[in-house]
């Protein structure tokens, strides 16, 4: 079983998606149950979010690895989420962070960030 934290974000329901289509048992973890529908039929639905340990323990029952997306990773959430794999069973976790992405914008005619 893989557990997906943000997955009805932009990454998270798009690989959702694509673990599906591919065979694999996916539970996707997400804040707004009306959001579910966006999801394919077969991934399984737990609700709740990172600062919610028990609901977070709950999904993590059985898994065998979490990919935990997060557009800013609080430490805290992020423990969160450790602890709860480890209690799961999970042996791997996947972290992916859009945190350099938000941080500020450089003044500058191209636009770039840093």
């Amino acid at each position: 079983m893989i557990l997906v934290t943000g997955a009805t974000g932009n990454v998270g329901s798009e690989l959702v998606k694509q673990l599906v289509d591919g065979g694999h048992d996916v539970r996707a973890y997400i804040r707004n149950p009306d959001k579910a529908s966006m999801l394919p039929a077969a991934a399984e639905i737990a609700i709740g979010d990172l600062d919610d340990t028990a609901a977070l323990r709950k999904a993590s029952e059985g898994v065998d690895v979490v990919f935990f997306m997060q557009a800013t990773p609080l430490p805290a959430q992020a423990q969160n989420v450790v602890d709860a794999a480890k209690a799961g069973g999970a042996t791997r976790i996947v972290v992916l962070s859009s945190i350099g992405t938000v941080i500020h914008r450089v003044n500058n005619p191209a636009g770039q960030y840093t």
